[in-house]
């Protein structure tokens, strides 16, 4: 199972952490005694400064010369002690692309990074009713629009 979880901040990690994870492992348990399910929990944060702009020679999109889509940052910004990275998956239509930050709080899966960035990537390709990619994973979106 991968969960995309958004609306978390920093401060908040460890109890979001421990409640749902605790929640999902009790739902595994209930549906299916004895099975071993992995567990991957991401979250996701629109709300954060970073912003990122191509270096003189880097290939760029649209008329705001932004990075392209698909670009990931998971070096040098990101915290040494937690797996992180900044994604831009979609084109900006206006201004600055803004890059989406997601924090792995607890990874059973194990996954390769390069191969989480692209699931990650193809999940902002999902969202029914955009025809372009979209800044965070659908499934997130799915979430709020359920939560409305």
């Amino acid at each position: 199972i991968m969960y995309y979880r958004d609306g978390v901040s920093e401060g908040q990690f460890a109890e979001i952490l421990t409640i749902e994870l605790n929640a999902i492992q009790s739902a595994i348990a209930s549906t299916s005694p004895g099975a071993k399910v992995a567990v991957t929990f991401i979250v996701v944060q629109k709300r954060h400064h970073a912003r990122f702009f191509p270096i003189k020679g880097t290939e760029t999109e649209g008329k705001n010369s932004n990075l392209p889509p698909g670009t990931v940052v998971d070096k040098h910004i990101t915290a040494p002690n937690q797996f992180q990275f900044f994604l831009i998956s979609h084109q900006a239509v206006q201004g600055v692309a803004k890059p989406t930050k997601y924090c792995v709080l607890y990874d059973d899966i194990n996954c390769d990074p390069d191969e989480l960035q692209a699931v990650t990537y193809a999940l902002c390709h999902m969202f029914a009713r955009c025809n372009r990619s979209v800044s965070y994973p659908a499934p997130t979106y799915y979430a709020h629009l359920a939560a409305y």
